[in-house]
């Protein structure tokens, strides 16, 4: 009876461990291991195609404007945190968006919460001021996270803000002078 329990205790702790919400400090920061990577699915919502498609995307953007945006997608985030805090908790630990310009930006899917944002860095917030991002996530992201389909909907919002930061009017503004 003991032995029993004590397997049973065992797979409760081994599940509550599994389905607890992701912090800060357990999320993956897979641009450090891979400088080609900008997506971290830890939680493996988004597909293998999906990922590689994003990292292409901001890659060319990367390149073009300097500009460093990041897809995060994850099950869930500590109550503790909105949305919008737990990005720039991300992006300031992360480092993300060059140091004299501030040009990163988080896009952050919590599908538990059924949330998007949309976090860009100081540098950054003259292109995507918060009535450009809520209507990114509006009119891009939100028609595909309704049919369940967080690929198309992580890919239409992410190509919106790439358009954003490759307008040559905001070459000068993004373009940072570290390379």
């Amino acid at each position: 009876m003991k032995r029993h329990f004590l397997i049973l205790l065992v797979c409760l702790i081994s599940l509550c461990a599994i389905c607890a919400p992701t912090d800060i400090d357990n999320v993956p920061n897979v641009h450090v291991a891979d400088s080609t990577r900008f997506v971290s699915n830890p939680d493996n919502i988004l597909s293998q195609a999906c990922v590689d498609s994003l990292d292409a995307m901001i890659s060319h953007t990367w390149k073009a404007t300097s500009a460093e945006p990041v897809v995060i997608a994850l099950s869930d985030i500590p109550e503790k945190y909105e949305l919008i805090d737990f990005a720039v908790a991300l992006g300031e630990k992360w480092g993300v968006g060059k140091a004299d310009k501030d040009n990163g930006v988080i896009i952050l899917l919590v599908t538990d919460r059924r949330k998007i944002t949309i976090a860009p860095g100081k540098g950054a917030e003259g292109v995507l001021p918060d009535i450009v991002c809520n209507r990114i996530i509006r009119d891009d992201a939100i028609p595909y996270f309704r049919q369940g389909d967080y690929d198309g909907g992580i890919m239409a919002a992410t190509a919106a803000v790439c358009r954003v930061l490759t307008d040559p009017r905001y070459a000068e503004e993004l373009r940072s002078a570290i390379p």
